[in-house]
């Protein structure tokens, strides 16, 4: 995780156009256009702009090496009060991300991208949550009679207003006018915690200078491949092999590593013993699982042989696995009755 600063003020018409095309000056015109244009000629490559998800399933092929998609849903349930959705906005977020990562996943699957892909995250302004009990010096009537654009956070004002603003306006807003900053309007924006609308304590809102809405996270992913430690087989019954017999043979499979074993496939590759493969959905991390399996041991069998040998195959971290294990066993021949005559 890294951080950033926000461009200010920490709103979308200014914020989000500054921060994707990485300039400070907001741009004119569609986002598509002036992301394409911009990074095609910094980067030499060829850029795609994705307006929401929809698109980004739609895509098949490699035919951009850059993509930008723009999501929505993380901004738009913060600004849903939680009091009415009855779900934390944690829990909102994660649902959200878990379903992003999903279709990232499956993007890079679809375009074969899962080796090189790298994924960044970034956000153009951040949010705060004010108490709706804050005291609050600012006239809120005032400053709505003189607005073009109102806002918690801040106010779109004319030249005119800008001009006639009392210096005591200093003390609870910043001025951003658009003849001193590269902005496209003038810009009121509340000092502290101060705000223009009232709020509610149940949801976040945007638009000031805290620091929870200035300092903005990017996160940068990169593919690697985890190796898996082995898994281990052991024979827990029965502790001698009978040849020439069926029975049940039950192993123990454990997984020492930190994360689950998934669609494993367990094959006997042994000649003494004839088998099944067996499927087994899940291994949970650090866990053991029994699995029974009906064996036939031919008459045929090798009773010198004291290895059983297996073939595992299965999905770590989303990623094919194979590994061959030898685990030892025990053979036997069936008691043979003797009958003498001379015994008679």
């Amino acid at each position: 995780m890294q951080y950033g600063i926000s461009m200010l003020p920490t709103f979308t018409e200014v914020s989000k156009k500054c921060i994707i095309t990485g300039h400070f000056e907001p741009f004119d015109g569609l986002y598509s256009d002036a992301i394409q244009s911009t990074w095609q000629s910094k980067l030499g490559k060829k850029v795609s702009y994705l307006a929401n998800i929809m698109e980004l399933r739609r895509v098949a092929d490699r035919r951009h090496d850059v993509y930008f998609l723009n999501y929505l849903p993380v901004d738009l349930v913060l600004h849903q009060p939680d009091s009415h959705t009855g779900i934390t906005h944690r829990q909102s977020v994660q649902f959200y991300m878990v379903a992003l990562a999903q279709d990232i996943r499956a993007f890079a699957y679809r375009l074969g991208a899962e080796r090189d892909l790298m994924v960044i995250f970034m956000a153009d302004h951040g949010s705060t949550r004010i108490p709706s009990q804050t005291v609050n010096v600012l006239d809120n009537g005032f400053y709505k009679k003189h607005a073009v654009d109102e806002h918690h956070r801040y106010l779109v004002i004319s030249d005119e207003e800008a001009v006639k603003l009392s210096q005591q306006v200093e003390y609870d807003c910043y001025l951003f006018k658009r003849t001193q900053f590269p902005v496209p309007q003038n810009y009121l924006v509340a000092r502290r915690l101060y705000r223009f609308l009232p709020t509610n304590d149940s949801a976040y809102i945007h638009g000031g200078l805290t620091p929870e809405e200035t300092i903005v996270p990017i996160a940068i992913y990169h593919p690697f491949m985890i190796a898996p430690r082995p898994l281990l087989v052991t024979i827990i019954e029965p502790n001698k092999i009978i040849i020439g017999t069926r029975l049940d043979l039950t192993l123990e499979i454990t997984n020492h590593n930190s994360y689950p074993i998934e669609h494993l496939t367990l094959e006997i590759l042994s000649a003494n013993l004839e088998a099944s493969p067996v499927i087994i959905d899940e291994i949970q991390k650090l866990q053991r699982n029994a699995v029974h399996i009906k064996v036939r041991c031919p008459s045929s069998a090798d009773e010198t042989e004291d290895r059983l040998q297996m073939r595992l195959t299965f999905k770590f971290n989303e990623q094919e696995h194979e590994q061959i294990v030898e685990t030892p066993v025990k053979y036997g021949a069936l008691m043979k009755t003797r009958f003498n005559l001379d015994d008679l």
